[in-house]
């Protein structure tokens, strides 16, 4: 009866923790990050949006400046001038002519104007110029973001192998635990020798040698994660596979697109030149108030203007022209050699890549199947163990083979999933190259 009531009491207690510690770590949930959040983080701590707003204001601004080509053109001037001597222009003639003396000070105002009726398609071509380099400035704004999203995937993927691996080590290192009692138990009843004992402890000891060296790399790793994305990321975040639909997704290389833009502005810049060498229509008027400087019949100041309509034909800027043009064409046939070189690079790199993914995918097949086969030895072994029929290392090697090849294999799969990433982003640094 007493027996009957300490394991009740014993049980009791055994709920009551249970029920505690599960109160407890829904209380203290783990933090969940995804490889999507890693990289979202990673763009704002180097002020992706903000530096693109900024390119987006910039191009704007230099469109408003532009406009003064199609704007009317006023401009105003006044002058005033001191000569110390004038003219008698009453005796530079015998005629009795009402000469007026002209005066020391002369002083007048202009005011100009002019609009431009055709100017050769300039304004048209300066705009779309103006918004290539905005294009360009985006796509050098993209590349620096897929690059720091890159690193972001290399440390998140370092993380993430080193918590799978941890998982993987804890079970196994559970399981020599309860070993460890068993072989205790036995020992007692003088089944088994000592060292027999001291084998498991020291498998134990191994173990728990590689859980700390696990649990240091996976705290570098997401300490490098934090510094990177600008976040605090603590130890207790869990860390997710990426989902199907980001594996697959695929990246364009900006450089490529870079190339495009650079050729349409190349092709924007012939028609500049052109532009200049192209006939030009003004419409231009002035006005004029003051004392011109030679009036020598009246001293009140005048009004008068002017207004016309003016044609402009540049001659010599022709030979400018067709050196321009001369000039990008040899710039084109440089970029298409840029561009092959590109993609030859990237062509490389992908088959080198895809390459990689086979050879991690049969490998993953070959330690699953390896991993298989000595959980079966290992509980295998570890029966007749217990019966005393095998020695302890037997039972102790296949265990170790279990639980590197179950290491092996979740290695093979993350760097698989990492590898088949990579081959969607390829970012090639130096277009020279």
């Amino acid at each position: 009866m007493k027996r009957l009531v300490i394991s009740a009491v014993t049980a009791a207690m055994m709920i009551l923790t249970a029920i505690c510690a599960g109160a407890q770590q829904n209380g203290t949930a783990s933090k969940v990050l995804t490889l999507e959040e890693c990289r979202t983080l990673a763009r704002v701590s180097i002020g992706n949006s903000q530096n693109a707003s900024l390119v987006q204001q910039g191009a704007e601004i230099r469109g408003s400046i532009l406009k003064r080509i199609i704007l009317p053109q006023i401009a105003a001037v006044g002058y005033g001038t001191y000569q110390t001597h004038t003219p008698d222009m009453g005796a530079l003639v015998n005629h009795q002519i009402d000469f007026k003396k002209l005066s020391q000070w002369q002083y007048g105002s202009y005011l100009f104007f002019a609009q431009n009726i055709y100017d050769g398609g300039e304004y048209r071509t300066k705009r779309l110029l103006n918004n290539l380099a905005k294009e360009a400035e985006l796509l050098d704004i993209e590349q620096k973001a897929l690059q720091m999203e890159n690193i972001a995937d290399e440390l998140y993927f370092n993380a993430l192998l080193a918590e799978k691996s941890l998982e993987i080590l804890k079970l196994t290192h559970e399981r020599l635990q309860s070993d460890l009692n068993s072989i205790k138990s036995l020992f007692a009843e003088g089944v088994i020798y000592r060292k027999d004992v001291m084998l498991i402890e020291m498998q134990l000891l191994e173990s728990s040698h590689r859980i700390s060296a696990l649990e240091i790399e996976r705290e570098k790793c997401l300490a490098l994660l934090s510094t990177l994305t600008g976040s605090e990321i603590t130890i207790d975040t869990r860390l997710e596979m990426p989902s199907r639909e980001l594996v697959d997704a695929v990246a364009e290389d900006p450089a490529m697109r870079k190339i495009d833009v650079r050729r349409e502005q190349i092709d924007a810049g012939r028609r500049l030149s052109l532009s200049k060498v192209l006939p030009r229509v003004e419409l231009f008027a002035f006005g004029h108030y003051g004392k011109w400087g030679m009036d020598v019949f009246s001293d009140d100041p005048l009004l008068s203007g002017m207004a016309g309509l003016a044609l402009i034909i540049p001659i010599s800027d022709w030979r400018t022209h067709h050196r321009n043009k001369a000039l990008s064409v040899n710039e084109k046939n440089l970029l298409e050699i840029t561009r092959a070189n590109l993609e030859l690079q990237t062509e490389l790199k992908r088959t080198e890549i895809e390459k990689e993914v086979s050879a991690y995918e049969e490998l993953e097949k070959q330690t699953a199947e390896m991993a298989s086969k000595y959980r079966e030895l290992a509980d295998e072994l570890r029966l007749m163990m217990q019966k005393g029929e095998v020695s302890e290392n037997e039972y102790l090697t296949a265990l170790n083979m279990q639980t590197q090849s179950e290491l092996n294999r979740e290695y093979h799969r993350i760097e698989k999933i990492r590898k088949i990433i990579l081959s969607h982003r390829i970012f090639i640094d130096n277009l020279d190259n």
